[in-house]
């Protein structure tokens, strides 16, 4: 029975609510090249499905848009890529998201989005990533460094040290560089040889016929050009 293929659903998830955000960053697999958001009714299904939009909500294609602009600007930010795009991007969705505080009988103030739809469900994974950064957390997260995969994964070693969501990545990252260098060589080796060739032919013709014929790489190639020649 053939073993289905692990994806990002199938890591372990960061801790509390950040793994929601990470849930979000993930849906999509681009090694299975599959995309949870992948029209504007799956992106407000998975929304209301984790609790970030109120259920029967409509979507548009620019919505869509947004969504996964933010999606991606995030891989970004984890992988250590950000740049000015990618922050005007993320500050769009703040201000759309109408963020606003909001004291509780207690004393307490939480913000909050003020806006609805997209805005506010956008709004609410910001606060996530703004309370995780705040606790350190989110420094944890991590994007995959193999290219084929770029999944978004928590980081629980001591150091901080891990590379690749799961071992498999690493594996194929140092199959393919091993496969590269073993290339090279052989590349290496076809031209050294292709231009040792080139100045063996120059010498050819300083070479005797009974040499010419007992040369170890062109010996039979002359041999047979004589035997043509005395049969035509």
């Amino acid at each position: 029975m053939k073993r289905k293929k692990k994806g990002p659903a199938d890591l372990p998830p960061a801790p509390g609510e950040l793994r929601l955000v990470q849930a979000f960053v993930n849906t999509v697999d681009r090694e299975a090249k599959k995309d949870e958001l992948a029209s504007p009714r799956a992106l407000a299904e998975w929304l209301a499905r984790h609790g970030l939009l109120a259920p029967g909500t409509e979507l548009s294609a620019a919505d869509l848009t947004r969504a996964t602009e933010v999606r991606e600007g995030w891989r970004s930010v984890i992988a250590g890529q950000s740049n000015e795009q990618v922050a005007e991007t993320l500050d769009r969705a703040t201000e759309s998201a109408l963020l606003r505080g909001r004291h509780e009988p207690g004393g307490r103030m939480r913000l909050e989005p003020a806006a609805g739809g997209i805005d506010g469900a956008l709004g609410r994974l910001l606060l996530i990533v703004s309370r995780t950064q705040d606790d350190g957390t989110w420094e944890r997260l991590k994007v995959c460094a193999s290219s084929i995969c770029r999944v978004v994964f928590y980081d629980r070693s001591s150091n901080r040290s891990k590379r690749w969501c799961r071992p498999s990545c690493g594996n194929r990252l140092s199959s393919l560089a091993s496969k590269r260098h073993s290339r090279g060589i052989r590349r290496r080796e076809r031209e050294a040889k292709r231009r040792a060739q080139e100045l063996a032919y120059g010498h050819l013709e300083e070479l005797s016929d009974a040499e010419l014929e007992t040369h170890p790489e062109f010996g039979t190639m002359a041999r047979r050009l004589r035997e043509r020649e005395e049969r035509e």
